[in-house]
This record gives C-alpha cells, structure tokens and sequence, in this order.
C-alpha cells in the first residue's frame, strides 16, 4: 500500500498552524479550511485555485531547501 504524501501546505508561508472547528488544517488562503483537493495534491497549488483569495504555495523561508525540495518532490512526483 502507497504511503500517504505529505501535502505542499506543510511547506508554504501561509499556513497558519491552525485546525479549524471541523479538523480542518487552515491557511491565508483558506482561512476555512484547506480544500481536500490542495491537501492530498491533487491541485498544484503553486498555481491559483478556486477560492484561494489571490493566495498561492509560496515556499517557507524558515525551511532550509532541502526540505522544501524534498516535499515538493514527493507530493508530485507519481513514483514515490
């Protein structure tokens, strides 16, 4: 069984840290709650989504490269 990938979320800017009302991880973008589709990469949210308030993945600059890189990677990269 594939093992779940992490979502870009855990490296942008713009995630909050919080967990909304209904255990929903939010962000600036989505103050409401991450959609399922940016949360389990199915939309690269390095572009612009619908309802994201103008507010794309923008990496961490508290991450150090390597592990932005690795998370991209992975989240994207259909042979892991």
């Amino acid at each position: 069984m594939p093992q779940p990938k992490s979502p870009i979320c855990f490296a942008c800017k713009h995630r909050t840290g919080e967990i909304n009302s209904k255990g929903r991880i939010t962000c600036n973008a989505y103050p409401v709650g991450i959609p399922d589709q940016i949360f389990d990469n199915s939309w690269d949210h390095r572009k612009h989504a619908t309802g994201d308030r103008g507010i794309k993945f923008e990496q961490d600059d508290t991450l150090d490269q390597a592990t932005v890189d690795v998370t991209i990677s992975e989240a994207f990269d259909p042979g892991t």
